[in-house]
């Protein structure tokens, strides 16, 4: 997708954002952004929260009920509020960062920011999860293993924000809304399609072997429940006397 250039640009000085149009500006994290320390206390705010490197902050589900953290272990969790920039640190390498939706919390690892200027929210989320801001982040995670690689406060309060006027940012964060829904409505369709697909080619499979290639061949009952009718050519044999042949779904 192509589109329309600005009339005019300039160097950004740094070397992963390169030109930028020439009206925009850069600022640093740390005067954007002031850390929140509150923490849930007594009183758990709201539900559970984490960060997905495809949608960004999302509520936590648990499919077993017993790795619930009890009030006394999310007591010291981090209390998140909406339109909050919730970061983990850990995971900043697959885009584990965004504006927060819900109010709720977060362990201890992650951060939550409060926005100190005035800018738009939306904007800033999709600004610092695309992908020269991953890559910067990643080329400045240190840690003794892979699975376990962060950025220094110092590093990441550093970063500079590439900021248009506010009018603008706003545009382009409706735009990005409008855009990615449209693509999000089409995902959804290809999985239904891909899910539908799959249940015709089980259903190819168990017809075939059971009927046959010939579909007007006359049929009789095998004797079987789960078998239904076959071909009145075909034997049925005990599987206990005989070689069976069977066959296996795959994918």
């Amino acid at each position: 997708m192509k589109y329309r250039a600005y009339s005019e640009y300039k160097d950004s000085c740094v070397e992963w954002l390169g030109e930028i149009p020439a009206r925009w500006t850069l600022e640093k994290f740390k005067y954007l952004f002031q850390v929140s320390n509150e923490k849930n206390g007594v009183e758990p705010v709201g539900q559970m929260l984490s960060v997905s490197g495809y949608r960004g902050v999302e509520v936590k589900e648990y499919n077993d009920e017993a790795k619930k953290r009890t009030l006394e272990e999310v007591a010291e969790y981090r209390v998140v509020r909406k339109g909050q920039l919730v970061v983990n640190t850990m995971w900043l390498n697959y885009s584990g960062l965004g504006v927060s939706d819900y109010e709720g919390y977060v362990s201890p690892a992650y951060r939550a920011y409060r926005f100190t200027k005035n800018v738009n929210k939306k904007y800033i989320h999709y600004l610092l999860r695309s992908n020269p801001y991953v890559m910067a982040y990643t080329s400045q995670m240190q840690g003794i293993r892979p699975n376990s690689l962060q950025i220094k406060t110092d590093d990441f309060q550093s970063l500079p924000v590439l900021l248009p006027s506010v009018v603008e940012q706003e545009c382009i964060a409706k735009f990005l809304d409008y855009e990615l829904d449209k693509i999000d409505l089409l995902i959804d369709k290809q999985v239904r399609l891909i899910e539908l697909l799959k249940e015709k080619r089980q259903a190819v499979i168990s017809y075939v072997v059971r009927r046959g290639l010939n579909h007007r061949v006359k049929l009789k009952v095998s004797g079987n429940e789960w078998l239904g009718e076959v071909p009145e050519h075909w034997g049925v044999s005990p599987g206990r006397t005989h070689e069976c042949l069977v066959f296996e779904r795959y994918g």
